[in-house]
C-alpha cells in the first residue's frame, strides 16, 4: 500500500535508504577520477582539486575530491585506457584442467626438475603473497610480499605479485634453463589474467609481469613455462608451501628489500576494487544501522531478523507480483483489513464486520 514506510521496502528489496545511494555514486565517480591516466584531458584538474582544500567558492569537482580524500590519485593504481597492441599475444601456455581430479592427476603426473608453485593469502587484515621453487623434489627458493591491509588490497592481487616472484626465482637459476617448467597457481581468474589485454583493476600487476617474463627469456632463452590450475589443499607438496609462506608474508612482512624485484620495492597502489569493496561494505553498514533505529524494526524483527538483506527478495522469487505484495503488506501490516483502514481514517471500526 502506499502507506507503507520506505525503510521498511528498503529493507526488504535489501537497497541502501536513497542518502547512502546518493553516496555509493558519488564515491563511484571520484574512484573513476582517481584511477585515470596522465593523457586523460581530466587528470591535470583531478590532481589540482585533490591537492588542495577551497573553502570559498568550491567546484563541483573540489567538492568531489575533498569529500573523499582518501582517494588521492597518486595512492591509487592507474587503469590505462589501452594495454597491448592488437596482434599482441602472451609468450606462455596457460593449462586449466576440466575437472579437480584431472588436474592433481596431472600435477603428480609432472616431471620436470624445476617447479614453481605460488599463492595469495588474507589474513589478520592484511595480504600477502609468496612463492616457492623446487629442484629435483627439493625446496631450493623463496620470497615473500606483504601487499599491506586488505582494505587497499585484494588476494587476487597477491596471485600475480606471487607470479612475478617465481619469475625471479627462475631468472636467478644459474644454470641454463632448458625445458619446462610448470608455475602452478590455484586461482583461474589469475590464469587467465596473463592472456587478457583488456583494461581493468589491478591489470598493471600482470604488465609488470611480461615484463618480467620477457627479461626471463632474455635470461633463460630455451625456457617453456606454461602456468597451470594447481588445487589449494589438496595435499600437493608445493603447493601447501607457498600457502603456508603467503600467510606468513601477511603476517610477519616481505623478504629483505634487496631480495625483491625492483618493480617490488616501493609500496604498491592502492586497488580500485578493494577500495570500492571496503567502502561498500561500510554504506551496508551504516544501512544496517539506520535500520536498527527505525521505528519498524522491533516488529519487523520478530518476523524476520535477517533484514536488510536478499533473502526476500530471493524467497518471493518465483512469486508474482500480486502475491510478493500481498505478502510485503502482511508482514508490514499495512494490508486493506479493517485494523488498518481504521488506523488510517478509512473506516469507522477496526473490527472486521463479517467475524
Amino acid at each position: 500500500m502506499a502507506t507503507t514506510l520506505g525503510d521498511l521496502l528498503d529493507a526488504h528489496a535489501d537497497l541502501l535508504p536513497i542518502p547512502l545511494l546518493i553516496d555509493k555514486l558519488l564515491h563511484q565517480v571520484v574512484l573513476r577520477f582517481a584511477t585515470l591516466p596522465p593523457t586523460h584531458p581530466l587528470y591535470k584538474a583531478v590532481e589540482n582539486a585533490a591537492k588542495c582544500h577551497v573553502k570559498r567558492h568550491p567546484t563541483p569537482l573540489h567538492y568531489l575530491m575533498n569529500n573523499y580524500s582518501g582517494l588521492k590519485p597518486h595512492l591509487m593504481e592507474t587503469i590505462k585506457p589501452v594495454r597491448m597492441t592488437s596482434g599482441w599475444t602472451p609468450k606462455l601456455a596457460t593449462q586449466i584442467a576440466d575437472s579437480k581430479d584431472k588436474a592433481k592427476e596431472e600435477d603428480e603426473a609432472e616431471r620436470a626438475r624445476i617447479r614453481v608453485y605460488l599463492d595469495g593469502s588474507g589474513i589478520g587484515g592484511k595480504i600477502g603473497a609468496a612463492v616457492v621453487l623446487y629442484k629435483d623434489g627439493r625446496l631450493k627458493g623463496t620470497r615473500r610480499l606483504q601487499l599491506g591491509s586488505d582494505k587497499h588490497h585484494m588476494v587476487y592481487e597477491g596471485e600475480g605479485i606471487g607470479m612475478i616472484l617465481g619469475l625471479q626465482l627462475i631468472r636467478e637459476e644459474q644454470e641454463e634453463i632448458n625445458g619446462m617448467v610448470p608455475m602452478g597457481v590455484d586461482n583461474q581468474a589469475a590464469i587467465m589474467a596473463t592472456s587478457n589485454i583488456q583494461p581493468g583493476p589491478s591489470h598493471h600487476i600482470w604488465d609488470t609481469f611480461h615484463q618480467q617474463l620477457n627479461a626471463t627469456l632474455h635470461a633463460h632463452s630455451r625456457l617453456d613455462l606454461p602456468v597451470c590450475w594447481t588445487l589449494g589443499h589438496v595435499n600437493i607438496v608445493g603447493n601447501e608451501r607457498a600457502d603456508e609462506e603467503a600467510k606468513k608474508a601477511a603476517e610477519n612482512g616481505s623478504s629483505p628489500k634487496n631480495r625483491l624485484p625492483r618493480s617490488l620495492q616501493k609500496p604498491l597502489p592502492k586497488s580500485k576494487s578493494a577500495v570500492w569493496q571496503t567502502y561498500h561494505r561500510k554504506l551496508k553498514c551504516t544501512a544496517i544501522k539506520q535500520w536498527q533505529q527505525s521505528p519498524c524494526y522491533h516488529h519487523m524483527k520478530a518476523i524476520d531478523p535477517t533484514l536488510p538483506s536478499s533473502a526476500f527478495c530471493k524467497f518471493t522469487a518465483e512469486l508474482s507480483r500480486k502475491q510478493a505484495a500481498l505478502l510485503i503488506q502482511l508482514r508490514s501490516g499495512h494490508v486493506s483489513l479493517a485494523k488498518h483502514l481504521h488506523h488510517i481514517g478509512k473506516t469507522e471500526s477496526p473490527v472486521c464486520p463479517c467475524c
